[in-house]
């Protein structure tokens, strides 16, 4: 058997793997605790009742006294919220969907970082068969799958600006990263990620310094991206970022 053919068997294999893990997590739904549940599905039913003067205010809400901005979460949950259906229902599906979107990302972006069909194996079988990722992002994750999604597409477009430097992808990178900050704060994490990936792809063709102009250009979108966020968030909650839990933190 070719390894072509070798390949495409053992996709097969690991996706009726992940059919049947899927299967059976609709055994298991959202629980009724969950963030989704309890703050974005409410602010999600007001907003398709909400007129266009109170439709924005409501997407920089907050949950209880806590100072989070996440209008791009409250915004996805307005659009799969469906009125006088089961919430747990409703979530626990968009939750299966985000996963199946992002494991799709992730293996386009690995193909594009190596076009080898092993390494697309090697993840495949990592996000499949790593039970907690699996079940915990099919099942319940939604928030974070969204995160992950606009963290895969903001390095996608990243890849993509650094092989065929063209101004579209430059900017799709800066519209990536300011979306996801207005997922959650989660979303920050890509940019260390980010950081690190700049310097390992410029230093491995040896243009840190001849690609001096190029890298300027990725690192001034990145500090361009959080300044949407920051001011935001200032003028709502008088801080550049989330704080409403460090008084709480420091009361242990």
């Amino acid at each position: 058997m070719s390894d072509r053919y070798s390949s495409y068997f053992l996709y097969s294999i690991i996706l009726l793997i992940a059919c049947f893990y899927s299967i059976k997590s609709l055994d298991f739904l959202m629980p009724y605790g969950y963030d989704e549940v309890i703050a974005s599905w409410p602010i999600g039913h007001e907003l398709t009742q909400a007129s266009i003067h109170d439709f924005f205010p409501l997407l920089s809400s907050r949950f209880l006294s806590e100072d989070h901005l996440q209008p791009i979460a409250f915004l996805f949950t307005y659009l799969i919220h469906y009125p006088e259906s089961d919430p747990l229902l409703i979530l626990s599906i968009s939750t299966k969907i985000s996963f199946i979107i992002l494991v799709m990302l992730v293996l386009y972006l690995v193909n594009i970082l190596w076009k080898n069909h092993y390494k697309n194996l090697l993840v495949l079988i990592f996000l499949i068969f790593g039970q907690s990722i699996f079940f915990g992002n099919i099942g319940y994750n939604l928030g974070l799958n969204i995160v992950a999604i606009f963290s895969v597409l903001s390095i996608i477009s990243l890849i993509k600006y650094y092989k065929k430097n063209t101004t579209q992808n430059l900017i799709i990178f800066l519209i990536t990263l300011v979306l996801g900050t207005f997922v959650f704060e989660n979303f920050f994490i890509t940019y260390p990620i980010v950081t690190g990936m700049i310097l390992v792809l410029f230093y491995k063709k040896n243009e840190l310094l001849f690609g001096f102009f190029k890298v300027f250009k990725i690192y001034l979108i990145l500090f361009l991206s959080l300044i949407p966020y920051f001011i935001t968030h200032y003028i709502i909650y008088k801080t550049i970022l989330p704080s409403s839990r460090i008084g709480i933190e420091n009361t242990f």
